[in-house]
């Protein structure tokens, strides 16, 4: 058995589909046929373990990326939040990676996948975590999902493209939130020839930073390169545990600012007794972010009860930055309210 046989059949396949949808001539309709026809490819290819889908990938920080065109996910533990076969919004805990696809692919098309994809990156959460139980536990860095732009053609040489991803690259806010490879179908790949990815979900770019930019013109065996590199580096990533409560408590959005449930004040009557508690408006919150000092939590507790705080263990987390408003000058622990628990999101 060849293996390059098969997947070159599959690749004919594909370029078939990609000329036969050139008949219609909705360009929304168009696109995805040619869509489906890599995600038809992607599906039944990958292991059961990986779905495919496409839409928005959300973080519990409410923050969203762009459309993704297709997206790896775990389709057994992470639900979906919202479920289409056209548009579908996953939480990023469940994503392996994302493909954005170029039918024929120009230098406008590729610079807008790099911005797509960065806001992609953006949202992950940077935090190690732990795996493991009973007794037994080992720390982990964040997963790096994996990205790519896959096109079926380019009117430019890989050359022309390897010398544009290498531009964008320079300009890139964050060299790590870039594609890990773009590949024109039939022609080639640009990107690292080395795995990206090791044990415990490490991520390391290459030494020499311009192997970013290599290309290899692998020709009709483009499509087998391309799955092997994207198998590798998915079979590497250690997906975060997701919990829902997050996203049950996640930040609801008032013009440009995320506040949470307990974003709230209460009154005092005769300087004691509280009123029901009353939610904050979009001028109520920028009148406080503008008249707010940002300080560290340490430094409020320290203002709050007038002596330095003891956290060994860190459970309060004392080098958090949190803004703290205090409109009438209010001396801390006053006695006129020291029967009263305050809100201490907002001194």
């Amino acid at each position: 058995m060849d293996v390059r046989k098969i997947f070159k059949a599959a690749s004919d396949k594909l370029m078939a589909e990609f000329v036969q949808s050139g008949e219609i001539h909705h360009q929304g309709g168009k696109g995805t046929l040619r869509e489906d026809a890599f995600s038809d490819f992607l599906s039944k290819q990958l292991p059961s373990r990986y779905a495919i889908g496409r839409g928005e990938v959300i973080n519990s920080e409410n923050f969203t990326s762009g459309q993704i065109d297709l997206i790896i996910h775990d389709p057994f533990y992470c639900p979906k939040i919202v479920s289409s076969p056209s548009h579908s919004v996953f939480p990023i805990e469940s994503i392996y990676g994302g493909i954005s696809i170029k039918s024929t692919l120009n230098s406008t098309q590729l610079q807008e996948a790099y911005q797509n994809i960065e806001s992609f990156h953006k949202i992950v959460i940077r935090k190690p975590f732990t795996i493991g139980g009973n007794g037994f536990q080992s720390g982990i860095s964040y997963p790096h999902p994996v990205t790519a732009v896959v096109a079926y053609k380019t009117d430019r040489s890989l050359e022309a493209i390897s010398e544009q991803v290498r531009k964008l690259d320079e300009n890139i806010e964050d060299i790590t939130c870039r594609p890990d490879f773009i590949c024109i179908l039939e022609k080639g790949i640009i990107g690292p020839r080395n795995i990206l990815r090791g044990d415990f979900n490490s991520f390391q770019l290459p030494s020499d930073i311009t192997d970013l930019c290599s290309l290899r013109k692998t020709g009709r065996h483009t499509l087998l390169k391309v799955y092997l590199q994207l198998l590798r580096e998915i079979n590497k990533i250690t997906l975060r545990p997701l919990d829902l409560e997050n996203y049950e408590n996640m930040p609801q959005i008032v013009g440009r600012f995320r506040v949470r449930r307990h974003d709230s004040f209460a009154r005092l009557e005769n300087d004691v007794t509280p009123t029901n508690a009353t939610r904050l408006t979009k001028l109520a919150i920028q009148t406080i972010v503008e008249q707010s000092v940002q300080m560290t939590r340490r430094e409020v507790f320290e203002a709050w009860f007038g002596q330095p705080m003891n956290d060994p263990n860190n459970t309060m987390a004392l080098d958090a930055i949190v803004r703290c408003f205090n409109p009438r000058h209010l001396p801390p622990m006053s006695p006129t309210y020291k029967n009263v628990i305050p809100d201490k999101n907002h001194l």
